[in-house]
């Protein structure tokens, strides 16, 4: 569990805790076409995030893609329940792309 924790400040590498986010090349872009497929940084209303998922809820459901958002590379899966949309991205990454989107 802790080694867990270590790696994610380490992708995330933390300048001050809560303070910058240096996100590696592949997970920017993993961002990048995740906002694409949602509508948006404008059209997201709620994200969180779970051990192995990016968790939110959307303004615009018509602008959502989620043909656009299986295809992103390193998506294992996605999925819609009530109101949530679920993008499946694994351990660690979840947490990191989260507070990626967060800070942004």
């Amino acid at each position: 569990m802790a080694e867990g924790f270590l790696f994610a400040l380490d992708l995330l590498k933390y300048e001050e805790l809560g303070k910058e986010i240096n996100m590696p090349a592949n997970l920017q872009e993993m961002y990048k076409e995740i906002l694409d497929a949602v509508g948006g940084v404008n059209n997201i209303a709620t994200l969180g995030n779970c051990m192995t998922r990016l968790r939110f809820t959307v303004k615009d459901e018509a602008l959502v893609h989620p043909e656009q958002l299986r295809q992103v590379p390193n998506v294992a899966g996605y999925f819609f329940s009530g109101a949530q949309h679920q993008i499946i991205v694994g351990p660690a990454t979840a947490a990191n792309l989260a507070a990626y989107f967060n800070k942004q």
